[in-house]
C-alpha cells in the first residue's frame, strides 16, 4: 500500500523557514531563482517529518507522494490528496509534513514561493466534470489534465501523460498573458518556440509568456505540475 504523507495546517510568521521535526532546519536544494519566484525541494528521509514555513509571499507546494492532511481547527475538514497535488498557501502560513502509514516512506516536497501576496479570493475547483480533462491525440487518450485552483492570477494543474503521448497546452495570450512555473515528477520533452527541452523528473523551468506549450512522453508515462502567474 502507497504510504500517506500527513500534512498538519496552521499559521505562522516565519519567513521561508524550514525545521525537521524538533531538530535542525535542513538545507534545501534550490532548483528556480528568479526574480519573480523560486523553487526549491525539500526531502524528508524516512521516518521523518518537514515543517514549512511560508514568508511575506503566497507559494504552492508539491508533494511527490499521496497527501492526507489535518486541519488546524476544528472548525475544518479533514481531506486526502494525490501524488502530485498542488497545495495552495497563503503569506505566513506553515505546513507539517510527514509519512504517516505504510513504511513510512521518504518524500519530497517542491515548495514554488511567489514573492507577493494576492487579496483575490481563490476559487478551487470541485467539481469533476469542470476539474477533470481527457488529453487527446486524435482520438485516441494520451492522458488526463486536473485543474485545482485559481483566482484569475494565479492557477496551477497537474498532468498525466502516457509513454508516447503528445499534447499541447496553450497559456499566454495578449489579452490575458502569463508566465508558466513547471515542475516535473516524471521525465519530459517540452517544445516552444522551437526550443526543445529534455527535463528529468524533480526539475524545475520558468517559461515567459509562452503561448503555447507542446509536451511529449518519449520515455515513460509521466506527469507534471504547471502554475500560472503574472508575467513580470
Amino acid at each position: 500500500m502507497r504510504a500517506l504523507v500527513r500534512v498538519i495546517l496552521g499559521v505562522s510568521l516565519g519567513f521561508g523557514a524550514v525545521a525537521w521535526g524538533q531538530g535542525t532546519a535542513p538545507a534545501g536544494h534550490s532548483l528556480l531563482h528568479r526574480d519573480e519566484v523560486d523553487v526549491t525541494v525539500y526531502t524528508a528521509p524516512e521516518g521523518q517529518s518537514l515543517n514549512l514555513k511560508t514568508g511575506k509571499g503566497d507559494a504552492v507546494a508539491v508533494i511527490s507522494d499521496s497527501v492526507s492532511w489535518t486541519p488546524a481547527t476544528e472548525m475544518d475538514s479533514e481531506g486526502d490528496s494525490e501524488p502530485g497535488e498542488p497545495l495552495f498557501l497563503e503569506q505566513g502560513s506553515k505546513r507539517l509534513f510527514y509519512s504517516s502509514e505504510g513504511e513510512r516512506m521518504a518524500f519530497s516536497v517542491y515548495l514554488i514561493e511567489l514573492k507577493h501576496h494576492w487579496v483575490l479570493q481563490m476559487n478551487y475547483c470541485e467539481n469533476p466534470k469542470k476539474c477533470i480533462r481527457r488529453l487527446k491525440t486524435g482520438q485516441r487518450t494520451v492522458g488526463m489534465s486536473k485543474a485545482y485552483f485559481s483566482n484569475g492570477d494565479v492557477g496551477a494543474a497537474r498532468y498525466q501523460l502516457s509513454k508516447g503521448g503528445t499534447f499541447a497546452a496553450n497559456y499566454s495570450t495578449p489579452k490575458n498573458p502569463c508566465d508558466v512555473v513547471l515542475v516535473t515528477l516524471g521525465p519530459v520533452t517540452t517544445e516552444v518556440n522551437g526550443e526543445t527541452l529534455e527535463l528529468k523528473a524533480g526539475e524545475a523551468h520558468l517559461f515567459t509568456q509562452p503561448a503555447s506549450i507542446v509536451f511529449r512522453a518519449d520515455r515513460d508515462n509521466t506527469m507534471w505540475v504547471a502554475v500560472r502567474i503574472p508575467p513580470q
